[in-house]
């Protein structure tokens, strides 16, 4: 049996934990871990070699490029099998839901740069972009440990902010894949990975796209197969503080959406 990778988790949020295995190939393995695209220095995670625990960084990096990381298993013989892994926000995990449930590799979706790779054959192409983000609502936490003998002061301060966002789906082709499965872009927004990765991650997709919208004849003959499927999104954004300690934390702030 040929040697294989999977993990337990394909997207993570900065700092948490994902667990991989293999299968097949000859005992003991070791797991590795490295950017995924060669030369920049990927999301930064850590595997340990020997029970294949990955975890993620405390951070996200800028550079979309930077986004993922491989896994990388060597069984006994010196055979190999690679994975990625997601690091990003609450908000970025679309990029995941859309990776898995249509089958794409990080080079075919991503999100949007103003510098979008075009199409080089029929393939599939996603790129996701944020057309509007109004924030509405934001509160204070307190957490850490007590100070000043167990009175009313803490050592950190955790900051929430809930934004609502339009997404935009850009669906891209030079072959007919963008008209043959921008079916499957609607089913994935409500698909069962979907939903658990929207319970998992703290944000909503509203399962019902607001339109697509047929973007073919904008581009022209370069791109002749182009959709932008659109919905509305809620994703709620962390940061814990840590100065000297707080003592006391204000109410949340709401803002509503005026119609």
């Amino acid at each position: 049996m040929s040697l294989t990778i999977a993990g337990s988790k394909s997207a993570l949020r900065p700092g948490l934990q994902a667990s991989f295995g293999a299968q097949g190939g000859t005992a003991p393995y070791v797991f590795s871990c490295s950017p995924y695209v060669a030369g920049v220095s990927g999301a930064g995670g850590t595997i340990d070699p020997a029970t294949g625990l990955y975890t993620a960084p405390p951070t996200v990096r800028t550079d979309q490029r930077n986004f993922y990381d491989q896994v990388t298993v060597t069984d006994s013989t010196g055979a190999k099998a690679t994975t990625s892994i997601l690091v990003g926000w609450s908000w970025m995990m679309v990029l995941d839901v859309l990776r898995q449930d249509l089958g794409l590799d990080p080079e075919h979706c991503y999100f949007w740069d103003q510098k979008i790779n075009m199409p080089e054959d029929s393939s599939l192409i996603l790129v996701v972009g944020i057309s509007r983000a109004k924030p509405l609502a934001s509160n204070l936490v307190a957490a850490g440990d007590p100070v000043e003998g167990g009175g009313p002061g803490w050592d950190q301060v955790t900051s929430y902010t809930q934004v609502n966002s339009s997404l935009d789906i850009h669906v891209y082709s030079r072959g007919m894949d963008a008209s043959f499965r921008l079916a499957e872009v609607f089913a994935s927004l409500q698909s069962p990975y979907s939903r658990t990765q929207q319970s998992a991650n703290g944000f909503y997709l509203s399962k019902i796209p607001r339109n697509a919208v047929d973007a073919s004849l904008i581009d022209g003959a370069a791109i002749p197969y182009h959709y932008v499927v659109s919905c509305e999104m809620i994703w709620t954004h962390s940061k814990t503080l840590t100065p000297p300690y707080y003592t006391q934390f204000p109410q949340p702030v709401v803002e509503l959406i005026q119609a």
